[in-house]
C-alpha cells in the first residue's frame, strides 16, 4: 500500500471511531451498527477499486501485445 492510502485509511478509521463515540454519548442505538456498516462500505469500495485497477492493467497488457 502507498503511504497516502495508509494515511487515508487511518484517518477514516479515526473518524468512524470518533463518530461512534459521539453516538455512544448520545445514547443512540446506532453506535453498534454504524462502524459495521461503514466497514462494509469500505470493503465494497476497495473491492471495486481493485477491480478497476485489474481491468486497467489488463487493457494495458493487451495494447502492448
Amino acid at each position: 500500500m502507498k503511504k497516502d492510502t495508509i494515511a487515508l485509511t487511518v484517518l477514516v478509521i479515526l473518524a468512524v471511531g470518533f463518530l461512534s463515540l459521539v453516538l455512544v454519548l448520545m445514547k443512540s442505538p446506532m453506535w453498534i451498527a454504524f462502524p459495521a456498516i461503514f466497514g462494509g462500505l469500505g470493503l465494497v469500495c476497495y473491492g471495486i477499486d481493485d477491480l478497476i485497477v485489474k481491468f486497467k492493467n489488463r487493457g494495458h497488457e493487451e495494447r502492448e501485445a
